[in-house]
């Protein structure tokens, strides 16, 4: 069946893969070609390791302040919005950031100086926070709380893991409605509409400013894969993303099937291809190119890359007796999601 990727339509607006080595600059291969740039008053990031290829290393060293990395075009001027990165965190504190939209110059509170921010909360006793999606509207709403949504899931304070962790998430304008899943796990909350987030101002990864001033800063964590996209990502999006990482919304790489093979024997059918992690898969026959039957139906999660097809099971789509020419097809089908 065809797949809807997303029931808020959301469109890739810009795609940072931070495969880079030497800053200041990192490429788009989003749609927009929107340069990422790093901050010359902040930290210049280090380069390591990624979740696919390279990974930017956001750090903070003398005299600082932590790394900021920015974009700015009319392109990531959207009211709704969704993300999706991944992180390994090397050292964090309590209200790091991690990602922000900024807005023109206000004089408020340091906390309202952002139009959405995702950072971490305060240490909650146990030597870990959870991740916070805040939206609050640019100055011209005069830093105004639109909602927040709180992840279900933790991070570990004051040390690093060896493991990747992945964010996405977003906010929907005319609805309210956020969503924050931090490794698959998904919190939803129901906020105001009407968050006015467009005003011309910079995306930023790390830390932020406003004006002239910095006033988030950022954790000191591995940052790979950045997404933003212009609509609220669904609980399906951001299963589709974190089983593929490297990978876009509505742009699902092509899979290959690498043999076919005919066990003269006794009649079945194998096939072997190239899956992609998350997907479940079809395999249609047909006797004559015209008529295609859905023989079997497989789930692409356990990640084999082989399917068997019995006598028994074309017959059963095609009927007896065995027709003198068969042709097989491979397909996507659908996402599959847990495992179902």
């Amino acid at each position: 069946m065809a797949l809807s990727y997303s029931s808020f339509a959301a469109a890739l607006v810009a795609y940072w893969k931070l495969d880079e080595t030497n800053s200041p600059y990192y490429t788009d291969s989003g749609p927009n070609s929107t340069e990422l740039t790093r901050d010359p008053g902040s930290t210049p990031p280090l380069s390591g390791t990624g979740i696919v290829g390279n990974a930017a290393q956001l750090n903070w060293q003398s005299p600082g302040p932590a790394t900021r990395l920015f974009a700015s075009g009319s392109k990531l001027q959207n009211n709704s919005f969704g993300f999706s990165f991944w992180l390994k965190p090397a050292y964090l504190n309590p209200f790091d950031n991690f990602m922000a939209k900024e807005m023109n110059y206000t004089n408020a509170a340091g906390y309202l100086r952002v139009a959405w921010q995702v950072h971490l909360l305060d240490n909650n006793g146990s030597g870990a926070a959870p991740i916070e999606l805040v939206v609050r509207g640019d100055n011209r709403t005069n830093g105004n709380f639109f909602g927040s949504v709180v992840s279900a899931a933790t991070l570990a304070l004051f040390s690093s893991t060896s493991n990747w962790v992945h964010v996405a998430g977003g906010y929907d304008a005319a609805s309210g409605k956020l969503s924050l899943f931090v490794n698959g796990a998904g919190a939803t909350n129901n906020g105001t509409a009407g968050a006015d987030c467009s005003d011309g101002s910079s995306l930023s990864i790390g830390s932020t400013r406003n004006g002239m001033d910095f006033v988030t800063f950022s954790a000191a964590t591995f940052i790979d894969d950045v997404q933003l996209y212009d609509g609220l990502l669904t609980a399906t999006d951001v299963a589709f993303l974190r089983t593929n990482p490297g990978q876009s919304i509505g742009t699902p790489p092509p899979f290959t099937i690498t043999q076919v093979s005919l066990n003269s024997t006794i009649g079945d059918v194998l096939l072997n291809y190239q899956f992609l992690n998350g997907w479940q898969y079809a395999v249609d026959v047909s006797s004559n190119l015209l008529t295609w039957v859905e023989a079997a139906d497989y789930n692409g999660t356990c990640e084999c890359n082989s399917l068997a097809l019995s006598t028994s099971v074309i017959a059963r789509a095609l009927g007896n007796p065995s027709p003198s020419r068969l042709f097989m097809r491979l397909r996507k089908s659908r996402i599959a999601l847990n495992g179902n």
